[in-house]
């Protein structure tokens, strides 16, 4: 029996490919179906007489191969709370390691790397719409149901979770980007697999019977945070502009129409407000179909002042750890066939 939990649990680990990435090493090669994606061509070594890899730039073509990073001091992400139990955070796990990690800069970072949020949720958005019906069964707490020694119910689950994860990590599309340098990558991931190592401790310490099953549970929902935060975040701003949506969705003469236009919302609103104002608008939509929900949510997006934009919270840096005077250490990653030494401590 333990064999068949194992042997259930690597299974998982290979399918939930965004939070996996950090915990398996090395994650999946780069995607080349999308063109967004694909690195820059680099020259092929000779085949007579290859040569040692340039370590002055980034391997794009391994981008999950982690190299030793420079032995710095940094904030470990596993903290203890007052509960006494390893904090959780509501946010994807790989911006709160990017906020400890020492390699990366602080506001000018921030918004350096906005842009490719931005367009990293739209892409989510899409695939929540375009795989709702999978959406809601997670919503519905479909991970609930995890039994790793149940090949029929892991198949289930993972049918339903392998659309909703994205094809790399966040991290990773950083750095196929050129938006972090392979040092402030593989710290990124460095951190991150010591947080989750740190969870699985606390876990199967917790109960050595169920700890297997609820760290693959923890993996799991990490893997699908993005894409529940996306679909949250929509619902959230239909209470934005509620009438507009409704009236463009063509759902104003629907059973849930009257409803609906009673949830009003800011764009102001905290994030817990908008948590809730979400939950309103689930309730409020359940006797929609498929179809009319997949119409409020495209609705949603093409009221936009620009549809292709949808509302991302600015990425905070800030490091709680640093004192007043010090300053994160930054690393200018040189593009290719830009002239000059490699930056410093950037060991490739």
């Amino acid at each position: 029996m333990k064999r068949i939990c194992r042997t259930a649990a690597l299974s998982l680990i290979i399918v939930a490919g965004s939070a996996h990435a950090q915990l398996t090493t090395p994650p999946p090669k780069a995607n080349p179906e999308t063109p967004e994606f694909t690195p820059p061509d680099q020259q092929p070594a000779p085949v007579a007489r290859p040569q040692a890899p340039d370590r002055n730039r980034p391997n794009l073509s391994n981008p999950g191969t982690m190299s030793k990073v420079p032995d710095v001091e940094y904030r470990k992400l596993a903290q203890i709370g007052e509960d006494g139990k390893i904090i959780r955070f509501d946010v994807p796990l790989d911006f709160e390691a990017l906020r400890n990690n020492p390699f990366v800069g602080g506001k000018r970072k921030a918004i350096e790397l906005m842009p490719m949020l931005v367009g990293r949720r739209y892409r989510m958005e899409q695939i929540v719409v375009d795989n709702l019906d999978f959406i809601i069964q997670i919503e519905n707490g479909l991970l609930d149901n995890l039994q790793l020694d149940n090949p029929e119910a892991m198949k289930l689950i993972t049918d339903v979770m392998t659309p909703l994860v994205p094809p790399k990590s966040i991290t990773l599309e950083m750095f196929d980007r050129q938006l972090l340098s392979r040092v402030q990558k593989d710290m990124n991931l460095q951190i991150l697999g010591e947080y989750q190592k740190a969870i699985m401790g606390e876990l199967t310490e917790q109960d050595a019977n169920t700890g297997l099953t609820n760290f693959m549970k923890y993996i799991m929902g990490e893997s699908l945070k993005e894409s529940t935060i996306a679909f949250e975040g929509m619902l959230a701003e239909a209470t934005w502009r509620m009438k507009e949506v409704v009236e463009k969705a063509g759902l104003a003469d629907t059973a849930a129409a009257s409803a609906l236009l009673g949830i009003n919302g800011s764009a102001n609103d905290e994030a817990d407000v908008n948590a809730a104002k979400a939950i309103m608008v689930r309730d409020a939509w359940d006797s929609l179909d498929l179809k009319q929900k997949q119409a409020f949510l495209n609705a949603v997006r093409e009221t936009r002042e620009d549809p292709h934009a949808p509302p991302v919270r600015m990425l905070d840096l800030s490091n709680p750890d640093l004192i007043e005077g010090e300053h994160n250490v930054e690393i200018k990653m040189r593009k290719p066939g830009e002239a000059g030494d490699a930056p410093a401590g950037d060991g490739g």
